[in-house]
């Protein structure tokens, strides 16, 4: 369960008055506050990535683009490699290794500060942006706007190959010491339990389906075809559009996306866990709902692509007590 504790507002206020960001959001960068940061130095330990992921049938080549044209000095991340391929579905979260080895590459302590921003304006950067909160990389944030809004203010970008930076400042021996945090994510079991005691009326913990309306009612086909139609019982829908502007670049207002919550019946004060098709965009909803004021949250990283193939037949035997919520 993710709360906002001392640690985050000490760190949001050192990066207001450092320059990078405003108070307009908690965990968004503006454009213009990004290039201040860039362009005039203020942040050695900034780093940009470009976050882009294009499911398969756009046909698109997010790398190439990055090659093509990016952020001055931004590093392209990799959400189809930086992944648990072993997982229920090939977008699951990093284990530790391979989310350690990927940010060792890219030359990023846990004490860095990082600014996700992906081409389509919001989509994947939020994904990445849980993900470092996940494993304790607490200064992460998302360009509100993204690209799109980064071009279309004609502020500089480069193009060909990446420029190899060395790290700096001091290095300590944690630097890279990435350790999940279990309370941020739930695995299916942990679904299967919460479900049953909803059912059961002994919680009020909210699920939220983050996917359009119409593939949460199963009147709409699934992108990969291979899972079954519908949403998880005892869920709530609240498509992830709903709280991006017309073209799905920005976030609306935190007032506009608290009255949107509020119009769901959803209760910020209750946990709450997000999922979607691959667990990519429950987290445009995750940062949303955070923005809003969410006092706990997490995300079933399996979402439908584990919990819409799966077997049905046994799981009114799953047991369910109120101790397993414990570890949440």
């Amino acid at each position: 369960v993710q709360e906002t504790g001392t640690w985050d507002l000490i760190m949001l206020n050192a990066l207001v008055k450092r320059g990078i960001r405003t108070l307009n959001y908690r965990n968004l960068v503006e454009t213009s506050e990004l290039a201040n940061a860039i362009f005039n130095k203020k942040e050695s330990d900034l780093h940009v990535l470009n976050c882009t992921y294009y499911v398969p049938s756009e046909r698109k080549n997010p790398r190439e683009e990055h090659m093509n044209e990016r952020i001055p000095g931004a590093k392209y991340y990799d959400l189809t490699y930086i992944a648990n391929k072993g997982g229920a579905n090939p977008l699951m979260l990093p284990t530790e290794n391979v989310f350690k080895e990927a940010m060792e590459k890219l030359k990023i302590r846990k004490t860095d500060t990082v600014v996700c921003y992906d081409n389509s304006g919001i989509f994947a950067s939020p994904r990445v942006w849980w993900t470092m909160k996940v494993y304790g990389l607490h200064n992460a944030y998302v360009l509100n706007g993204g690209f799109p809004k980064w071009k279309k203010e004609k502020l500089p970008i480069e193009g060909g190959e990446e420029t190899s930076e060395t790290i700096q400042g001091k290095k300590t021996s944690d630097s890279f010491n990435y350790i999940q945090d279990p309370k941020k994510t739930l695995d299916l079991e942990m679904i299967l339990k919460i479900i049953k005691l909803k059912k059961d009326k002994k919680i009020s913990y909210q699920i939220i389906d983050a996917r359009p309306e119409s593939r949460f009612k199963g009147t709409a086909d699934e992108p990969f075809k291979i899972y079954r139609k519908g949403h998880i019982p005892e869920a709530l829908n609240i498509p992830f559009a709903s709280l991006l502007n017309e073209d799905k670049t920005q976030y609306r207002t935190v007032s506009e996306i608290q009255k949107i919550v509020k119009a769901k019946c959803i209760d910020l004060n209750i946990p709450i866990t997000s999922y979607c098709g691959s667990g990519v965009l429950a987290c445009v909803m995750l940062l949303g709902l955070d923005e809003a004021g969410a006092k706990s949250l997490t995300l079933y990283d399996g979402s439908w692509a584990e919990f819409g193939s799966k077997d049905e037949a046994n799981w009114d035997k799953i047991s369910a007590n109120l101790s397993d919520l414990c570890k949440l």
